[in-house]
């Protein structure tokens, strides 16, 4: 079955990436600016670059850790990554945002990781000790209906919808 069509997933799907990358750079800039401290800690991260690719989403990304603010882009189609993290764009933003244990996720194979293992789980040890609520920080006073425009997704661990 195909994944359900969300607001979302369609802007992910349609936005160009020369649109997309100032946006998703702007949301990095705004986390940070929103959690100094996270900010700091994602900086001090060994170097890494981490893809992280939505299995129901053409578009993948690259995550881009330590030498200073975390950086986020769409992914080229060739990329070298040390680590990657598969999964339903469901999962993941449920995973981002604290909704979702990630052992769970891993161990139900919902989500796979592979490649260095060791700057993924410094990313969510580090997200996790800062409580990072990422639909909070990005959306500031617009986290509830980004949390409703989220919830348009099937719920972790879900196959799609009926």
């Amino acid at each position: 079955m195909p994944p359900p069509v969300t607001p979302l997933r369609l802007a992910l799907a349609l936005t160009p990436t020369p649109l997309l990358a100032p946006a998703l750079r702007l949301a990095m800039c705004r986390i940070v600016r929103a959690a100094p401290a996270l900010g700091r800690d994602l900086a001090a991260l060994p170097r890494a670059r981490v893809l992280i690719a939505p299995t129901d989403l053409r578009r993948r990304f690259l995550l881009r850790l330590g030498d200073g603010p975390p950086r986020l882009a769409p992914a080229p189609a060739r990329i070298r990554a040390d680590a990657s993290i598969r999964g339903r764009l469901a999962d993941l933003l449920a995973l981002a945002s604290g909704e979702c244990d990630s052992d769970a996720l891993f161990f139900s194979r919902a989500l796979a990781i592979t490649g260095d293992t060791a700057p993924v789980v410094a990313l969510h040890n580090t997200l996790e000790r800062h409580g990072a609520d990422l639909f909070a920080l990005l959306a500031g006073p617009l986290a509830a209906p980004a949390r409703r425009l989220a919830a348009c997704l099937p719920t972790p661990g879900t196959r799609g919808m009926a």
